[in-house]
């Protein structure tokens, strides 16, 4: 009976993230859309920015890949088998509702020297709060910087109550009450027996994926990597836009923390939410909704091709599948 409810929740998130996506397509297509004009500033945008953006999306990857072996500190994860990790779980992430590809990634980097999948689960953890802390941090220039619409700071606000809770959550943990947390943990569980210890054992082993931020050398650098990461992603959207003739950085900043808010959203590959979310923003900017669509295509493509095939390109070099794969360098 668990099982099969567990199934309908997948099925229902799925099913949800379908329909935003079959929602934000026909928003898309029933704003008049002149295709013609659309097909127009396609065949006359620059391509030699695209492949500037597609080169700088590469560059993201190398960043993420870094900045997940630094949150692994006591593994031995090399560059190529982070990176390809992070590449399998953005691609999961495409397919699989509310963000599975993360958990994809850690069962893959699993098998990885002194690695195990709990442990990278903190790890993957403790990333999304300083990519939450980027996130803030872009969303207070853009306040201070431009006009900006009401949604704006109303994100930026509920980002920074997600920052303090998550802050606290960690601070409790790692800190203030962590005898605490452990004989809490070990009550909930001794109701289920061995399945219970079971649970027991695997959030001791999370928290250890928690434990890089106690070092203060590792989170400097990891803040280097995030800031790399996230200018990078700015540098994406803005040769896009440079691609289109329509490049100013607000722009550029503003969209990226609208596309990040908006990947929260479970919708298959970001399909008509991504370009509903730049249509939106580019037409309120005074854009024209034909070349905004255009650009909302074409940085889509940029953004989500180049993983998919160097997901393909290291998992085969690497000859590891989820099925079967080398655990500590033996098959």
């Amino acid at each position: 009976m668990e099982k099969a409810k567990q199934i309908w929740k997948r099925y229902g998130r799925w099913s949800l993230g379908l329909v935003v996506t079959l929602l934000s397509i026909w928003w898309l297509l029933a704003r008049d859309l002149d295709w013609g004009q659309v097909w127009a500033a396609w065949e006359s945008a620059q391509y030699g920015w695209v492949l500037l953006g597609v080169l700088a999306v590469v560059g993201t990857i190398i960043a993420r890949a870094q900045r997940w072996r630094l949150l692994l500190w006591q593994t031995d994860v090399g560059l190529w088998a982070a990176m390809t990790g992070v590449l399998v779980g953005q691609v999961g992430n495409m397919v699989m509702p509310l963000r599975g590809g993360d958990v994809v990634r850690a069962v893959w980097i699993a098998p990885e020297k002194r690695t195990g999948a709990p442990e990278a689960v903190g790890a993957i953890v403790v990333e999304k709060f300083f990519d939450l802390l980027a996130l803030f941090i872009s969303g207070l220039l853009l306040l201070l910087w431009m006009p900006s619409p009401d949604w704006l700071a109303r994100s930026t606000v509920q980002v920074a109550v997600g920052l303090v809770l998550g802050t606290c959550g960690l601070l409790v943990v790692l800190y203030w009450r962590p005898a605490f947390v452990e004989r809490l943990a070990a009550r909930l569980a001794a109701p289920f027996g061995s399945w219970g210890q079971r649970g027991l054992q695997l959030i001791r082993r999370m928290c250890l994926g928690l434990a890089s931020v106690r070092h203060p050398a590792i989170v400097g650098r990891v803040l280097l990597w995030t800031a790399l990461n996230w200018i990078l992603g700015i540098v994406i959207n803005w040769v896009i836009l440079a691609a289109f003739g329509i490049a100013t950085f607000p722009t550029a900043v503003l969209l990226m923390v609208a596309l990040m808010a908006g990947s929260a959203i479970p919708t298959p590959a970001g399909l008509g939410l991504f370009e509903g979310i730049c249509v939106a923003i580019l037409t309120a900017l005074g854009i024209s909704v034909d070349v905004a669509m255009a650009m909302g295509v074409i940085l889509h493509m940029t953004v989500m091709a180049p993983p998919v095939v160097l997901a393909f390109l290291l998992t085969g070099l690497l000859g590891r599948t989820l099925r079967r794969r080398p655990v500590n360098g033996q098959a």
